[in-house]
């Protein structure tokens, strides 16, 4: 979009344990929406999401904060 700033799309899945993977219709799928901003010495992540089926949850909101220390 801009200098510091980008639009994307982030996909999450929870497959479950590597040796028990769940069956599909319990695997919880979420695709987000997201905007970064790099703000020096900050950045920020900001997302919303859908899910994808019944197994998670219909919308979700999640926000990252990189501070320096």
């Amino acid at each position: 979009m801009s200098p510091g700033l980008a639009l994307g799309l982030e996909y999450y899945s929870s497959m479950g344990k590597i040796a028990h993977t769940l069956p599909s219709n319990l695997q919880e799928n979420t695709v987000y929406l997201v905007v970064d901003w790099d703000a020096e010495p900050w950045a920020i992540n900001f997302g919303v999401g859908r899910g994808l089926n019944n197994a998670t949850d219909t919308w979700t909101i999640k926000s990252i904060v990189s501070v320096p220390f």
